[in-house]
């Protein structure tokens, strides 16, 4: 019976997916690059409301104009991740894969929200970047999970 469990042991790690440091990186500072650009438009929406002089170049750095080049290099990040998650064909990786590609959905739509309305309200960047962070939390933990075998 030890020798049993003790194979499927074996077997079952030699399933498991490699750590992939580069993965997790661009993993986080993809994260930490959506969260800083929706941070950013929430603060300027947020002086846009209040008015004033702050107004002024609030305005000019959450217009659409002034972000296609950050939704450009998020996306880019995004489909890369995907990209390196579905090359190790483990079927977690897959559905890893298939997560990031609906965050990419996600920013996709928020694009051409943004596009549509030039400047977007405070709260509903804040829902967003609440549903993206939500969106995050299964990816992170899979990264922390492969890291944690890598380092048995």
């Amino acid at each position: 019976m030890r020798h049993t469990a003790l194979l499927l042991a074996f077997a079952l790690a030699a399933c498991a997916p490699p750590y992939d440091s580069a993965a997790d990186q661009l993993q986080l500072a993809t994260q930490q690059k959506i969260d800083a650009t929706l941070i950013r438009l929430t603060t300027d929406g947020t002086a846009i409301a209040a008015g004033g002089e702050a107004a002024t170049a609030a305005k000019t750095d959450a217009a659409y104009s002034a972000n296609v080049a950050t939704y450009a290099d998020i996306l880019a990040s995004l489909t890369t991740l995907q990209s390196r998650l579905t090359a190790v064909g483990n079927p977690a990786a897959t559905q890893e894969a298939t997560a990031v590609g609906k965050i990419i959905d996600n920013i996709k739509l928020l694009q051409q929200r943004h596009a549509a309305d030039n400047v977007l309200r405070p709260a509903f960047v804040t829902d967003v970047q609440s549903a993206i962070d939500q969106q995050f939390i299964p990816l992170n933990l899979y990264q922390v999970q492969l890291q944690s075998g890598a380092k048995s």
